[in-house]
């Protein structure tokens, strides 16, 4: 009787484990929202954003680090499990780290192209209106969101590995991505957006939305042109 029970209750269990998880991961998004505010204002109205040197897509004429980077409470530390790590994903693939050496194998949420995130080579430096500042916020926008995620076949095993980007042009959430990775309920993907606010985004709201109203909510400068 006992184990028929267990059996029955297991699937309520680890919903409600899924539920409090999500929950979780948006209060996060919130306090890197609140940093990210506070850095923006710091800093004469620049965004947060990649500025990476040798990379052509990361804005190095502003700065030399990724985004995560330049907020204090980020830690090289995988352990310490601060906001920059999402309770899901740190369970799937985030201790499963081979290289410490990749800053962004210690942040689980990643950044908005659009928003400090990917400098597109046709804006190589010279059309800087679109470059990371405070202008670009609307509240329609998501500044932040559960990251994207890699595959790296070297080393043994092979590894998944979050980037720095969300809802990349080259990559989707973690969690769309590798459906068979246990994370959000109905495989939700979380977002902070510009106004405060979060929200999760199931896969099958997205696949269902329009290109227009994809665009919108990435900011997608060129989707106009």
């Amino acid at each position: 009787i006992l184990s028929l029970l267990v059996s029955l209750l297991m699937p309520s269990l680890k919903k409600a484990r899924q539920l409090a998880q999500s929950m979780s991961c948006l209060s996060n998004l919130r306090n890197i929202s609140m940093w990210a505010v506070q850095y923006t204002y710091d800093n004469e109205e620049w965004l947060p954003h990649n500025g990476q040197s040798g990379w052509e897509w990361s804005y190095s004429e502003l700065s030399n680090t990724p985004w995560m980077l330049k907020c204090r409470d980020w830690s090289s530390d995988k352990k310490k499990h601060t906001y920059f790590y999402c309770p899901s994903a740190k369970i799937q693939y985030a201790d499963n780290q081979h290289d410490a050496a990749w800053e962004s194998t210690t942040c689980n949420y990643g950044l908005n192209d659009y928003l400090g995130g990917y400098k597109f080579w046709w804006d190589s430096g010279k059309t800087k209106a679109l470059w990371p500042r405070a202008s670009l916020l609307k509240p329609y926008k998501f500044w932040f969101g559960d990251t994207s995620a890699k595959w790296g076949s070297w080393g043994t095993p092979g590894w998944y590995f979050p980037t720095n980007l969300a809802l990349a042009s080259w990559g989707n959430p973690w969690i769309w991505q590798y459906p068979e990775y246990e994370g959000h309920p109905n495989l939700t993907a979380n977002f902070l957006f510009c106004d405060g606010h979060g929200e999760g985004i199931t896969l099958d709201q997205w696949q269902g939305m329009t290109s227009a109203e994809k665009n919108r909510i990435k900011g997608d400068p060129w989707s106009a042109l």
